[in-house]
């Protein structure tokens, strides 16, 4: 894993490549004089210390609001899009003849979702074009959470459904889902 100080090992240095025509070492400063500019050998090379400085700080207070911001939700996916609190998820994506849908989320954190719903199912009999939907009350439940590679962000590999009225035919009572492509 990249630490932070290897990222910005090089603006504390000077060793840039784009830097590479400017001085390596921090300059001896001597802020006493009162008038808060820095003085040192080189006002220029003293001055460049201080815009790494300011970068610096600006990159390390910038850093956590994105890591955090990015990093607090984890998603439901839902046939190739990756969503917070979706009122529908659809487990067939090809047809959408199974999906759980009306969802009311209950509690939503970065490890387990829960919400309320209607299991809809196509019987397909006799055939799915000719098949009628049959729906249940339902409890949804989205656990496991996980990355999917080389997308950023956390998703609920899981589901788990509770039928408190009997499940429809054939009704999943525990769902893996795909990572989008």
């Amino acid at each position: 894993m990249l630490r932070l100080l290897d990222v910005f090992r090089p603006v504390i240095t000077g060793k840039l490549r784009d830097m590479a025509t400017q001085t390596t070492s921090v300059p001896d400063l001597d802020l006493n004089d009162g008038n808060g500019v820095p003085q040192g050998k080189n006002d220029q090379t003293a001055t460049r210390a201080w815009l790494r400085i300011v970068v610096l700080v600006a990159a390390l207070l910038a850093v956590p609001a994105v890591a955090s911001a990015g990093s607090s939700r984890t998603l439901a996916i839902n046939c190739g899009l990756k969503q917070y609190k979706p009122r529908q998820i659809i487990l067939s994506c090809g047809d959408a003849g199974i999906r759980v849908d009306h969802l009311k989320w209950s509690s939503w954190t970065s490890t387990k979702a829960v919400a309320t719903g209607s299991y809809t199912e196509n019987t397909c009999s006799p055939n799915c074009a000719a098949g009628h939907t049959v729906s249940r009350p339902v409890k949804v439940t989205l656990f496991a959470r996980g990355i999917c590679p080389g997308q950023p962000g956390h998703v609920f590999a899981n589901a788990r459904f509770a039928f408190p009225k009997g499940a429809p035919p054939y009704a999943y009572r525990h769902f893996g889902f795909l990572c989008p492509v």
